[in-house]
C-alpha cells in the first residue's frame, strides 16, 4: 500500500522518528510508527478494516476519505 500526504510538512514529520518524538512524545510516536508499518503491510483497504481501531469512513466535507485511529 502507498501512503500519500497532502501536506509535505506532515509527511516530513511522520517519516522522521526524531521529529515525531520531539513533537508528540515517545508513546504517541511509537503508535504512529506502528500504524504506518501496518498500513504499508496491507495489500488493499479491506485489510485495514481488520486492524484494531482500523479503517472507518469520514463524513461531511471529508466524505469519500477514510481514517484509522492510533489506539
Amino acid at each position: 500500500m502507498e501512503i500519500l500526504f497532502k501536506d509535505p510538512d506532515m509527511q516530513e514529520l511522520i517519516m522522521d522518528e526524531r521529529k515525531l518524538v520531539h513533537k508528540y512524545g515517545p508513546q504517541v510516536a511509537k503508535q504512529v510508527i506502528q500504524r504506518i508499518a501496518e498500513i504499508l503491510a496491507c495489500l488493499h483497504l479491506l485489510m485495514l478494516k481488520e486492524l484494531p481501531n482500523g479503517l472507518h469512513p469520514l463524513k461531511h466535507s471529508r466524505k469519500g476519505q477514510f481514517a484509522v485511529d492510533l489506539g
